[in-house]
């Protein structure tokens, strides 16, 4: 853009413009002096967000794998989980983040009457898509054309949904996504890492969004699934790490379900004791 070229027209940009313009404000940067600024900023945010848990996310492979990638996920996903509705609209930008948590949270503020933080979204909304807009009616269009479809997403996506890589039912796991995220509105869950379990378009280093719940054992299931993770038909098995997540946060639930198991084993087989 600071050359006057669209940056549709460049092979291989998908981002939103407002990306390309924040960015560009980077240009007077040499490359070799940004990479370690965006890398100190995305220590920064990650503590601030996690706190405690910082050094368990800050060591785990999708931390590591999304710095190496140049993945701005950091500078999107700790706004939207600290700045209310302001930072929660820089999500648009991701949709397949955005699709966990915004719904999530707008129906929570809605059922706390939290009419402050929806106006502030839908305003800074307004501000992030209708400027852009005003400026370059058809960058929509243009970036939607930019995109790849999204059978080439899901088949690599680091979630249950990757399957589709092995059976061709892309559509079906969309819908999966769909009535696990439309459950967990109505069970009043905000379990965001249960529903990037089945997102149609998530990659490995997406999986920060767990930067909150890190604990050891995330850290090292992350590098243990890197061999799988890596290959085009592997990251699927990522929907591990949701699933760690929230049996860490819910032992009760995980402890009540081993212990039917064990009774109905038992029932079944009458001589194990």
């Amino acid at each position: 853009m600071t050359h006057g070229i669209s940056p549709y027209r460049v092979e291989g940009f998908i981002n939103p413009v407002q990306v390309a313009w924040l960015l560009s404000f980077t240009t007077w940067m040499p490359f070799s002096v940004w990479v370690p600024v965006m890398i100190c900023l995305s220590f920064i945010l990650i503590v601030l967000l996690a706190k405690k848990r910082s050094h368990w996310i800050l060591l785990s492979f999708p931390f590591v794998f999304g710095l190496s990638m140049g993945s701005l996920d950091a500078f999107l996903w700790v706004p939207a989980r600290l700045l209310g509705g302001w930072g929660l609209s820089l999500l648009t930008l991701k949709p397949q983040l955005g699709l966990l948590l915004i719904p999530l949270q707008l129906v929570e503020w809605w059922r706390q009457r939290n009419w402050r933080e929806i106006i502030s979204f839908s305003f800074s909304c307004l501000l992030l898509w209708g400027i852009p807009t005003l400026i370059q009616p058809l960058w929509i269009k243009d970036w939607l054309t930019a995109l790849p479809p999204m059978s080439t997403r899901t088949t690599v996506a680091a979630s249950i949904a990757g399957f589709s890589a092995l059976t061709g039912f892309i559509w079906l796991y969309i819908l999966l996504f769909v009535i696990v995220l439309v459950v967990l509105l109505i069970s009043k869950s905000r379990s965001f890492y249960v529903a990037a379990m089945f997102s149609p378009s998530i990659w490995p280093s997406d999986w920060i969004i767990c930067a909150e719940f890190a604990t050891w054992r995330f850290t090292l299931l992350s590098w243990f699934l890197v061999p799988t993770g890596l290959s085009p038909n592997g990251a699927q098995f990522y929907w591990l790490l949701g699933l760690l997540v929230w049996m860490e946060q819910n032992p009760g639930t995980v402890h009540k379900f081993f212990k039917k198991l064990k009774q109905l084993s038992v029932s079944l087989r009458p001589d194990i004791r």
